[in-house]
């Protein structure tokens, strides 16, 4: 099992950053490699809601995502859990976004845990897919930030 872990400050408070975080609709939008969603079953900003995520693959193929809500608190805490296909095995994972006002804008923190299942995986985890979704995480992280703090410009120009 490895981790990898992304802190950011996002120029945006936390009621502007939360949508971005929990609506499933919202990701291909800031997640890299994220298709289309699709299958949602449950409000997504509680507990046990769940969707399905179309994503890019290699050699210009797709594969599915399940995905399923663990933990919310509103604002400052969105957890979920999911697998997909990795080689001849399979991924599992555990994503933990969290919020803290910080400075006007928002200390915001994703930690991906994640195991990998079949041939060699201790080895492909720590050499391959650690560095992989680390650079995912931080391609993610800041289309979210600039996204985000987009919305707050525009929603501080309408009042």
């Amino acid at each position: 099992m490895q981790q990898v872990r992304n802190s950011q400050h996002v120029d945006a408070p936390p009621e502007v950053v939360w949508p971005f975080v929990w609506n499933a609709e919202l990701r291909p939008q800031w997640e890299a490699g994220v298709l289309e969603v699709k299958g949602v079953h449950g409000p997504l900003d509680e507990v046990g809601g769940r969707w399905t995520e179309v994503r890019k693959g290699p050699a210009k193929q797709t594969f599915s995502s399940e995905v399923m809500v663990k933990a919310v608190e509103p604002f400052k805490l969105w957890e979920v859990t999911g697998s997909m296909p990795a080689g001849p095995g399979s991924l599992h994972h555990v994503v933990r976004h969290t919020l803290e006002p910080e400075n006007g804008g928002t200390r915001k923190v994703v930690t991906s845990t994640f195991e990998l299942h079949g041939f060699m995986s201790p080895i492909v985890e720590r050499f391959i897919l650690k560095p992989l979704i680390q650079r995912h995480s931080n391609k993610c992280e800041a289309n979210l930030a600039r996204l985000a703090e987009e919305a707050a410009r525009t929603e501080a120009v309408r009042r």
